[in-house]
């Protein structure tokens, strides 16, 4: 048995769980998510962009741009009607911040009918962090979703309700305002179970 822990002890880091992950219950979890807040990553494909300007392609880099600015709109503006927690959102380069628990790094913004601003809130690490993507790990590789992470970037499992898909058949495509009500109800729900 002695042999078993230890083995697990050097296997768990391999599958990208964090202490943190390993401390937390699904249920601290979602009490985490109620009480804090949940941070949207937006993209901003700055890396992109810049190798695209290097290059001259200055067309080609204000449509990347152009591209990722009107997705990150529709991401934002489907958080209109969700209510389990507050939502701020904050671009991936400041993802890095997060993973180091740098939190009084990470800008933090808001949005509503007048646009995105800043909100100057002190991050504390009583948050999740929402993304939108291919999702990695078993059985799921490539398969497009909103999913959740904890706060240093780890993807959570099962039994929270960490994901949902763009495409829950082959023939339905759900847009990013469907995908974020789903999230809502499913994360109300596990609360509700939990409490």
């Amino acid at each position: 048995m002695k042999n078993y822990f230890l083995i697990l002890l050097f296997v768990l880091p391999l599958f990208g769980f964090s202490q943190d992950n390993l401390d937390k219950t699904p249920k601290q979890h979602i009490n985490m998510l109620k009480e804090g807040k949940l941070l949207v990553r937006l993209h901003d494909k700055s890396n992109s962009i810049k190798i695209l300007l290097e290059k001259g392609m200055v067309k080609r880099a204000e449509y990347v741009k152009k591209k990722q600015d009107i997705l990150n709109l529709e991401i934002m503006k489907s958080f209109t009607n969700f209510k389990f927690c507050d939502v701020h959102f904050f671009y991936s380069n400041d993802s890095k911040f997060i993973k180091e628990g740098n939190y009084n790094k990470v800008k933090l913004y808001s949005f509503d009918s007048e646009g995105l601003k800043t909100n100057g809130i002190n991050l504390d690490a009583n948050f999740l962090v929402a993304d939108f993507g291919e999702m990695s790990g078993k059985n799921k590789m490539g398969m497009k979703a909103m999913y959740i992470m904890d706060n240093k970037l780890n993807q959570l499992s099962r039994p929270f309700p960490f994901y949902v898909r763009f495409h829950p058949t082959p023939i339905q495509n759900l847009s990013h305002a469907k995908v974020v009500k789903r999230m809502d109800k499913k994360l109300k729900k596990f609360y509700n179970q939990n409490n």
